[in-house]
């Protein structure tokens, strides 16, 4: 049928929600979310987040936590998109790539 999985589809909802975050489209703070990689020569893209270490197992499943790593993974053609629906596109082209759906 060639539709996304469910654990697929909150990934790509997940990664939509990190970029309004970031870009200020949400009436949220980033700087309370998420925090930007220190060092900026990092390997694929400049947006890379810092991942907060935490003594406390269930910090690991906070949004801000468990987006980190898929984020940080994304290609920079992906996370460079002038607009959130050139995102969204990408998004969609980098999935059906991963997947095969």
């Amino acid at each position: 049928m060639g539709l996304y999985t469910l654990s697929l589809r909150r990934e790509k909802g997940d990664m939509i929600q990190v970029i309004k975050i970031l870009n200020g489209m949400d009436n949220l703070e980033s700087n309370t979310f998420f925090e930007r990689a220190p060092v900026r020569n990092t390997r694929g893209h400049c947006f890379k987040l810092f991942k907060k270490h935490s003594r406390v197992e269930l910090h690991k499943h906070f949004f801000s936590q468990s987006v980190v790593d898929k984020w940080n993974s994304l290609p920079k053609e992906v996370v460079e998109s002038e607009s959130l629906n050139i995102l969204k596109n990408r998004l969609n082209d980098y999935y059906k790539r991963v997947s095969r759906v």
